[in-house]
């Protein structure tokens, strides 16, 4: 098993959230969505830098 693999908040949660809380789904869907978009990149980028780290390193 790898580690965790981080995915996009579930539409259902975001409705269910947005419904409790009194606030536009749509609006949240879409701004979670561009959060969501960012957090997944920035993930990606990390995971191929740790993966050139330990690529790139000298076995002793």
């Amino acid at each position: 098993m790898g580690p965790a693999t981080p995915c996009r908040i579930p539409w259902s949660v975001i409705v269910a959230y947005a419904d409790r809380h009194g606030h536009d789904a749509d609006q949240l869907r879409r701004l979670i969505s561009a959060m969501d978009d960012v957090f997944l990149e920035w993930t990606a980028e990390q995971i191929d830098k740790a993966t050139q780290k330990t690529d790139g390193a000298d076995p002793e």
